[in-house]
């Protein structure tokens, strides 16, 4: 009789590699949301603006690692504090896909706080491999209440890069 003992180990072996795989993914995720309370602002290569701190603003910045930007389900992760000293909350949505077979994610910035606005922002995408996602668009609304970055994976292919972006406050006279 044949013995099926190296099939076995090698099923029991295919098994616990996907489950360090998704185990990996899962902690990479958490990670990446915890990075907003870094509030790290030299991930960008610019400086604050010089009358900052004249209009009680503060700066605000977030490195998104690839593995955190293709979710199957929306993410939510707050920045400040809405109730004290001004804040928001960063929204990483659920990634669709095309017929082409391209993936598409929206993140965005809101300020939860009706007294503080979003004065200016920027994203720019580092590491990974060149083209496995771009930045297709930002927009800032006119009310500065929101930020918006629209990211595509074209042919879902390659080694995606971190998203870092940075956020400038504005605290409004009431």
């Amino acid at each position: 009789m044949k013995s099926t003992s190296p099939r076995r180990i090698a099923a029991v072996v295919a098994v616990a590699a996907l489950l360090a795989v998704g185990a990996t993914a899962a902690i990479a995720g958490t990670a990446a949301m915890n990075l907003i309370s870094n509030n790290n602002t030299s991930t960008l290569p610019s400086k604050n603006p010089s009358d900052l701190k004249a209009s009680q603003g503060k700066a605000y910045a977030w490195g998104i690692p690839g593995s955190a930007l293709q979710p199957d389900a929306a993410e939510t992760v707050t920045w400040g504090n809405a109730t004290t000293t001004g804040g928001g909350n960063v929204v990483i949505g659920k990634m669709t896909q095309d017929n082409a077979d391209n993936g598409y994610v929206t993140v965005t910035v809101k300020s939860m706080d009706s007294g503080l606005v979003l004065s200016g922002a920027m994203a720019t995408i580092s590491g990974g491999q060149t083209g496995a996602v771009q930045i297709v668009s930002t927009s800032l609304s006119k009310n500065g209440m929101t930020y918006t970055v629209k990211l595509k994976f074209p042919g879902m292919e390659g080694t995606v890069g971190s998203l870092n972006m940075k956020w400038y406050t504005e605290q409004l006279m009431m």
